[in-house]
């Protein structure tokens, strides 16, 4: 119940930096898991990953994102199948790489959100708005 409190609280650009992370701990446990040959941690770790990459690519709006967003699209299709190619072919090294391309994304969008809270002023408390 925490768990939802605190997402419901978070701005849509803190939920997708919070993906992101949850994204990467995923594709972490999944190589560790790789590392200690245990083919069920391996899968769940996996399938958690994929169900945030669906739940990614799901809430992008391709047509407001414009370039930005058909490339994050084709970014989320291609490290969905080498996620679940690596599994097949027990090629830790490709996970590995899917997951230096999200760290990538992640701190590109991490640098925007601060970026953004510097110059966006924040909101009235008690979100009245302005009268």
């Amino acid at each position: 119940m925490y768990a939802a409190q605190q997402y419901e609280t978070m701005s849509p650009g803190r939920i997708v930096l919070a993906l992101y992370d949850g994204l990467l701990v995923r594709i972490q446990r999944a190589a560790n898991a790789f590392d200690d040959n245990d083919l069920s941690a391996r899968g769940e770790a996996l399938q958690s990953a994929l169900k945030i990459l669906a739940q990614l690519q799901a809430s992008l709006d391709v047509e407001k994102g414009g370039e930005v967003g058909v490339a994050l699209y084709n970014l989320y299709t291609f490290v969905t199948h080498e996620i679940a190619r690596a599994n097949i072919h027990d090629e830790r090294d490709a996970l590995m790489y899917c997951g230096s391309l999200i760290q990538e994304v992640r701190d590109g969008w991490a640098e925007m959100l601060e970026t953004q809270d510097l110059v966006t002023p924040p909101k009235p408390a008690g979100g009245g708005g302005y009268l």
